[in-house]
């Protein structure tokens, strides 16, 4: 998504850094477009396919993952931030239950955990960093005993 200027397409993190609001640690701007509306509802919708199929989206994880980690921090909107998170415990629990608890299930917790983590260190909006501490939660529940400690599992 660009913004077309005078004589060039700058991008939305451009712009959004010129009309942030004076001071440094306040709020974010929120942007509502019909293209953000659109991927807000897409997301949402991946959501429900890996809740709804479970380990039938098994095949689909690393796809997933990619597009829901890489907006955990996306600075347009608060609610694509809050989406995405939501849906990683799915693809966890999804993971689950095909290969049910091993090494790699924790690797793959970790990893989504430390995308998190990144992403919280940024947030300013307090409903996107409940959604990602709630998140956090979910995916360690889903993990079980032992996933903090730091013995290996086999």
């Amino acid at each position: 998504m660009g913004v077309a200027g005078q004589d060039s397409l700058h991008s939305l993190s451009d712009v959004l850094q010129e009309i942030r609001p004076e001071g440094e640690g306040e709020k974010k701007t929120n942007i509502v477009t019909d293209e953000i509306e659109e991927k807000e509802v897409a997301i949402q919708m991946l959501s429900v396919f890996i809740d709804e199929l479970g380990v039938a989206f098994y095949d689909y994880i690393p796809q997933a993952a990619a597009i829901l980690l890489s907006l955990t921090n996306y600075t347009a909107n608060d609610s694509i931030r809050q989406t995405c998170v939501s849906a990683l415990p799915g693809l966890v629990k999804c993971y689950k239950l095909k290969n049910g608890l091993n090494q790699e299930i924790h690797n793959m917790a970790r990893s989504y955990n430390t995308n998190i983590f990144n992403a919280m260190k940024e947030e300013t909006e307090t409903d996107t960093l409940i959604s990602q501490v709630a998140a956090v939660r979910e995916i360690i529940l889903e993990v079980g005993p032992g996933f903090l400690s730091q013995d290996e599992v086999t």
